[in-house]
């Protein structure tokens, strides 16, 4: 899951002493979990001091499976503390604050507390860690079409592709099976009666 909806664009990529990513919502500002798992911490910036944590500016730390995520210079905070979060929950609006130059996020993974154990964050957020603009892939709308062609995977009647993969095996157990077809087909009746209301 990318941190914003639509265009996602890298201004600043980690690594020497640039602990995170920095990227901008071109699209919309506002900041999403890119991760379920649970606040830690949320920290609101004096306004003035621009060293030490308050580089940060408005930050909020998510913790989950071990690894911390931040989510740094936010214009506002939308979470509290201890509050569990999914992916694509709302964490704030894009901002400012802190040490920066122009609104952006700056998204950091770290495996511990300190600036040490930060990790190159790209694989988490849905961009390579290079400057670039990215885009939030659309969702697959699932057909009936969609369910059959699992079924026959998993019947063995033919051989999946990297692509059948990757929309069909739902349950992401490297397996496409009728569990997984039975899922599509439910997915594709909820779109049907979306249409239809």
């Amino acid at each position: 899951m990318m941190i914003f909806k639509g265009i996602n664009r890298v201004t600043q990529t980690y690594g020497g002493s640039h602990g995170g990513i920095d990227i901008v919502g071109d699209t919309d500002p506002t900041v999403r979990s890119v991760t379920d798992g649970e606040v830690y911490s949320v920290q609101y910036w004096d306004g003035k001091t621009k060293t030490g944590s308050q580089s940060y500016g408005n930050l909020v730390i998510v913790t989950h499976d071990g690894k911390r995520f931040y989510y740094a210079h936010l214009k506002s905070i939308a979470v509290k503390k201890n509050q569990q979060l999914k992916p694509g929950d709302t964490i704030g609006i894009m901002g400012s604050t802190g040490n920066v130059t122009g609104p952006h996020v700056h998204f950091e993974v770290r495996t511990g507390s300190t600036t040490k154990t930060r990790v190159d964050p790209a694989p988490y957020c849905g961009v390579e860690n290079k400057k670039g603009v990215y885009t939030e892939p659309v969702p697959h709308k699932y057909t009936a079409k969609d369910a059959r062609r699992a079924l026959r995977i998993a019947a063995t009647l033919e051989t999946p592709t990297e692509e059948d993969y990757r929309l069909l095996d739902l349950d992401n157990d490297g397996k496409i099976t009728a569990k997984d077809a039975r899922d599509i087909l439910r997915r594709a009746a909820e779109l049907e009666e979306e249409t239809n209301n």
